[in-house]
């Protein structure tokens, strides 16, 4: 739990008295030592710069938001440098105190990490010390100190190890009132002032709680604890919803190997149903656990007898721990209870009750707070072969018979949740999401490295079926081997897979040989500790296996980061492809990275169509073969380049390829796009790809994770999730924060989400949701991205999905469209809060005049009763309505535009919203605007001041707090240079009204124009304005005629054009369209038939006289809205609607006098360009300020009259119309 955000904290009597996590940027009082040390402590957060080393977030939030301290133990450091970061002082003591801290020391050349006290600014004592690598984890260290007389310090000394993967961090600092516990050593607890340095360990069926006084059940459990009969202790309650032999886990810190010899406790353990209580000693994170105390059965008489328990401890030389498990009985009546738990070095320590001795065997299953990178300690012990046992198995309470290789380098262990390394293995089981697993933790060991699971005898003298999950997520994932035996050999291969795969589950499945014997699972390690892979839910059945839907075929799936690139081969045409890391070699096209991994790291394949390769010359990629059938093939590709060529697809039979199944053409711009295509194939072929190079160089094509899997593919944009995979759906790279999850059955959290998909209403079927619960935050975003759709071009398609909204906290699920790439794009449904326990159907319609994406954004809402779920996405052609209606953005409104509307006629049109990209106003993204190519720089997203002063504005125009854009005009930046932006291409007939919002602010100002073209040509600007227009955000709107033939394609470009100096900054916001004039009144402009007063812009007419007619004899008539004409006041020829528009001149004066009576101040306004320091005072009465100014206006010559006042004149002033 969070400590407090906001710095120290003091409170009285047994809370926290002072903490501190870092947060506040004066870091609570904590001070770098002066002088003596070598280097300084560091405040950060998320990932350290060092791989391999440090956390990946920090202790109090968990998340790349939160803060820590730590000592980077990069160059310019050398082994033995001390950094010292001295706590705040705290006042002089009276009773016992107990300091807590977390500390993470991860890494293979971890150094040493030490807390002194320090009483007058001097080191009295070390109060704690640990050395070496403790596993990628955050840990608790609790340790108590007597009474101080006088202020004192904690310091905290981190000494530099022999290299770079020796960060060392500290979090969530506390001291508390009393002691730890029960003494001195780590361990030692009472549980009287909480869980001292123990955790309860979540990776069992339920936790140890704290107890007082009787537990909640009549007839087990203590009637008070074992100190003094009115604190505390710890027990497992073993009421519903508890199950026979359900456990629950104490762990705790990793204790300093040498210190102890002896565990002493006292455990009450009375009831009909009693258990079995059990202690483990763990080395470190990879080790086995060895059983040292087991004890079954009810061994109390009466809940008030405690009994005290002994346990030798065997010799370790590295830091251990110790692991109690509480094991529930057949019913309720089986509550056990621990407390007094005390360490320390007798030289005689015999097992007491010496009927503990354990009947358990070493096993590999490792607690949640356990799962660490391991020190350099050899295990305690070696494993013993399970009995045999059943083939199926989801590791749910053990490996059900399975056994470990004795002969391979490291073991398979059984884990729930998500293992202890950042980036790689699952988030939790496959069978439930919170239940076990078995994995590999790749944190320690070599390249190659191998672990082997054996099965039970298979003993079936037919063929059967073999399917499993598995789990390869990881930039350092090797490779998942399967072997069948009918002897005692490792046998034949019969399913390999290599690299990462994601972070999803995946089924498959193999036919297992008659008579066969045995099954060996094999995984290999890579090169790092990101490498972590995991198996679920085995089953065997007889019988072949199904060619099923979602099958993956393995041969032909690739990432391309083996380098035997799955059997792939090149075909004997003109040129060939190349495994590639990172950019390919020429300007101007090719990926930056790969898509696997998105970093130079990661592998993918490419046409090089630089020299000496030719314009039409074509380069074959050739899988290996596959037997006929229905298959869907999946692909990622990136075609960037001004001169691209085609990528074609075949399947190939025999030598025959036939035409191409499919193919692309052109520049699809920078970014891997997925594609999806069916297979049907009529006999043995295999899958080819090719590349045909364009017209230059920039015509480099890649592909990257190609997956077949048996079945046809869904339609573009469909996903049912039933496959177990997100289809050809993705999780955003970059953007959001949290990514959408594969789910089947509940959500983790009761309260909130599903308890079934949706398609087979069943618990078997797959879904996706976000997860709101710990770590996330209120307004976190996920974002989930369909393949690239094509556009609809006049049609209407229409967009469906079920969605399931249920929970108190829920928070939003929003649907956009994205095009160019841009995301999150145009809002298209919108819906928030608690919508039930039902699944619910939503539609939309869909036009797009560009290729597009959707993409789901689940948003969280304030707690973690907000999960959001969403199942059976369809996207076909026709028209829908939009379902639910409260679901329509308020950016959007369901009037759909008239195509036969009429120019000439005296009913206004309706100036109806278009939905779709256009509309921007650049808070989240570009909403598809693009920068065009041929001009000499870009328009720059930007929130806040521009970084010049005196020029642009100070924020955005929407809300003040948001983005805008604009042209910078610094360096390198020369006269008449040219930014054009260009909207998404837009398709119509009629009027359309386009209004944005600009800001042109500078001495150096130059232009800015707008354009409408149908083509190349830029045309002649439709609107233009030049020069500085003040400091100050103003309005434009643009009608743009389109004519009532057959609808045109258009783009809106607005350039920006570069002034004589860096003064010149142009921005805009707010950009909007919408079909009619912008005048709303229906008719051409330069025309009025005064049938009504409200049209031609006449603001009003309260002069009595015939409407239509004007005596202009008094200028509160006929009330023109402005006066820009440059015509004789009080006259107007009509040519122009905007003309004659005079701005409120209701005073009864002349134009260009003022008697300041008016509050508008006669059009007079304050002058905002930064030209001056305060503004004019409208005012009655004297100033305020004796002797200096006047006692009343001029105009009345009394306090009831106004006046402009200049309150000094220290600066110049000026007013101006």
């Amino acid at each position: 739990m969070p400590l407090s955000s906001a710095g120290p904290t003091t409170a009285t009597g047994t809370t926290n008295i002072t903490s501190c996590d870092f947060e506040a940027a004066d870091l609570c009082g904590f001070t770098q030592q002066a002088s003596g040390d070598q280097f300084d402590w560091t405040r950060h957060s998320g990932k350290t710069s060092s791989a391999l080393t440090g956390p990946t977030n920090d202790h109090t939030y968990g998340t790349g938001a939160g803060h820590y301290m730590y000592t980077e133990a990069s160059a310019p450091r050398h082994p033995g440098d001390k950094a010292v970061l001295n706590s705040f002082v705290v006042p002089a003591t009276t009773q016992q105190t107990c300091v807590n801290f977390w500390y993470h020391m991860s890494g293979n050349q971890i150094g040493t990490l030490s807390a002194y006290l320090k009483v007058n600014g001097r080191n009295q004592q070390r109060i704690w010390s640990l050395k070496g690598n403790q596993g990628s984890a955050w840990k608790l260290a609790s340790v108590s100190l007597p009474v101080v007389k006088q202020p004192w310090q904690v310091s905290f000394e981190s000494v530099r190890g022999n290299g770079v993967m020796g960060d060392v961090a500290i979090d969530d600092f506390s001291i508390s009132a009393s002691g730890c516990g029960a003494g001195a050593y780590p361990g030692n607890c009472n549980f009287d002032n909480g869980l001292c340095s123990w955790t309860k360990d979540h990776s069992g069926d339920f936790d140890w709680i704290s107890g007082t006084g009787q537990t909640n059940s009549h007839g087990t459990g203590p009637t008070g604890d074992h100190t003094s009969t009115r604190g505390k202790y710890m027990y497992i309650e073993t009421s519903s919803p508890r199950k026979l032999n359900d456990r629950a886990l104490l762990a705790s810190e990793m204790l300093p190997g040498g210190s102890a010899s002896c565990l002493h406790f006292y455990y009450n353990m009375y009831g009909a149903n009693i258990n079995t209580l059990r202690v483990w000693v763990q080395q470190n994170a990879n080790s086995m656990q060895v059983p040292l105390f087991e004890l079954k059965g009810q061994q109390s008489t009466t809940g008030s007898q405690w009994l005290r328990a002994q346990v030798p401890l065997p010799k370790q030389n590295d830091s251990f721990s110790i692991v109690f498990e509480g094991v529930r009985g057949t019913f309720a009546l089986g509550d056990i209870a621990l407390d007094d738990i005390t360490f320390d070095n007798a030289t005689t320590c015999t097992l007491s009750p010496s009927k503990a001795t354990p009947q358990a065997t070493a096993v590999t299953f490792r607690p949640l707070a356990l799962t660490t990178a391991a020190t350099t300690g050899k295990p305690l012990t070696t494993t013993t072969p399970p009995k045999p046992g059943a083939v199926s198995c989801d590791f749910s309470r053990d490996f059900c018979g399975w056994s470990q290789d004795t002969t391979d380098n490291f073991n398979w262990l059984r884990h729930a949740k998500g293992t202890p390394s950042a980036s790689t293995g699952p988030t939790g089981d496959h069978t439930t999401g919170t239940g076990y697993y078995a994995y590999v933790e790749t944190s320690t060991g070599r390249l190659n490295n191998k672990a082997r699971l054996l099965s039970p005898s298979v003993q079936k003298p037919a063929t059967t079926c073999f399917s499993f999950w598995y789990n390869m997520y990881g930039a350092h994932v090797n490779t998942l081997n399967f072997y069948v035996s009918n002897n005692n050999t490792m046998g034949a291969l019969i399913w390999t897979l290599k690299g990462t795969q994601g972070p999803e589950w995946h089924f498959d499945q193999f036919t297992v040989p008659a008579n066969t014997q045995k099954i060996t699972v094999e995984a290999l390690r890579g090169v790092g500790a990101q490498g972590d892979i995991a198996v679920d839910d085995f089953n065997i059945t007889n019988g072949d296996c199904p060619q099923g839907q979602g099958t993956s075929l393995v041969g032909l799936s690739c990432n391309f980061e083996s380098n035997n690139i799955c059997g792939y081969t090149n075909d004997k045409e003109d040129f060939t492809w190349t495994r590639k890391i990172g950019r390919t070699t020429s300007g101007g096209t090719g990926p930056p990275n790969d898509h696997t991994y998105g970093t130079s790291r990661g592998h993918y394949m490419y046409t090089e169509a630089s020299a000496p390769r030719r314009t039409g010359q074509k380069a074959g990629l050739i899988s290996p073969q596959a037997a006929k059938g229905s298959y869907c093939l999946t692909f990622w590709y990136h075609m960037y380049g001004s001169r691209m060529g085609r990528l074609n697809i075949y399947t190939r039979i025999g030598n025959n390829r036939g035409s191409a199944v499919w193919s692309r053409a052109s520049n699809q711009g920078n970014k891997w796009n997925v594609e999806q295509v069916t297979l049907n194939p009529t006999a043995s072929w295999n899958l080819e790809f090719e590349g045909v190079r364009g017209t230059g160089i920039q015509s480099d094509i890649a592909i990257d994770d190609v997956n077949v899997t048996v079945g046809a593919c869904p339609a573009p944009g469909e996903c049912n999730f039933d496959t177990g995979s997100l289809c050809s759906y993705t999780n955003a790279k970059t953007g959001d924060v949290f990514d959408w999850t594969l789910q089947h059955g509940g959500t983790p959290s009761q309260g909130t989400g599903p308890s079934a998909d949706h398609s087979t209403a069943s618990t078997r079927g797959y879904y996706a949701f976000i997860e709101s619960s710990k770590p996330r935050r209120r307004g976190d975003k996920a974002w989930l991205l369909s393949e690239s759709l094509r556009k609809t071009g006049n049609s209407v398609h229409c967009f469906s999905f079920w969605y399931h909204m249920y929970g108190v906290s829920v928070g939003t699920l929003n649907v956009y469209l994205s095009t160019n790439g841009s995301l999150p794009g145009a809002i298209q449904w919108k819906l928030s809060g608690n919508q039930g326990g039902s699944w619910s159907q939503a539609r939309f319609p869909v036009n797009s005049s560009a290729d597009f994406s959707m993409v789901f954004e689940g948003v969280t809402g304030t707690g973690n009763l907000g999960d959001i779920a969403v199942d059976d996405i369809t996207y076909t052609s026709g028209v829908c309505a939009f379902t639910p209606t409260k679901a329509v953005p308020p950016s959007l409104t369901t009037t759909t535009p008239s195509s036969t509307t009429t120019i000439l006629t005296t009913t206004p049109v309706p100036a109806t919203s278009l939905p779709g990209v256009f509309n921007c106003n650049f808070e989240s993204n570009m909403c598809g605007w693009t920068q065009a190519k041929d001009d000499q720089f870009d328009w720059t997203r930007q929130s806040r001041p521009t970084g010049t002063t005196n020029t642009g504005p100070r924020s955005d125009h929407t809300s003040g707090r948001g983005n805008y854009v604009y042209i910078k005009t610094s360096a390198p930046r020369r006269t008449n240079d040219k930014a054009r932006l260009l909207s998404p291409t837009q398709s119509g007939t009629g009027v359309k009204c386009v209004t944005f919002w600009y800001h042109m602010y500078g001495s150096q100002v130059k232009t800015l124009n707008m354009y409408v073209t149908g083509d190349a040509n830029l045309g002649k600007a439709v609107w233009t304005k030049s020069g500085t227009q003040g400091n100050t955000w103003r309005k434009a709107t643009v009608d743009i005629n389109l004519g009532d033939a057959n609808s045109k394609q258009y783009t809106v470009i607005f350039e920006g054009i570069r002034g004589n100096g860096v003064l010149g900054d142009i921005a805009l916001d707010d950009i909007s369209q919408r079909v009619g004039y912008c005048n709303s009144s229906g008719i051409e402009p330069g025309t009025c038939n005064f049938e009504d007063p409200k049209l031609c812009m006449f603001s009003g007419n309260s002069s009595g006289i015939e409407p239509g007619t004007c005596n202009f004899e008094d200028p509160k008539l006929c009330m023109f809205s402005g006066n820009s004409s440059g015509i004789e006041p009080g006259t107007c020829n009509f040519e122009d609607p905007k003309l004659c528009m005079f701005s409120g001149n209701s005073s009864g004066i002349e134009p260009g006098t003022c008697n300041f009576e008016d509050p508008k101040l006669c059009s007079y306004q304050q002058d905002h360009s930064g030209a001056d320091k305060f503004d004019w005072t409208r005012q009655s009465r004297r100033t305020g300020t004796s002797n200096s100014g006047p006692t009343s206006d001029h105009t009345y010559g009394t306090s009831q009259g106004k006046r402009g006042e200049k309150r000094s004149k220290d600066a110049e002033h000026f007013l101006f119309m």
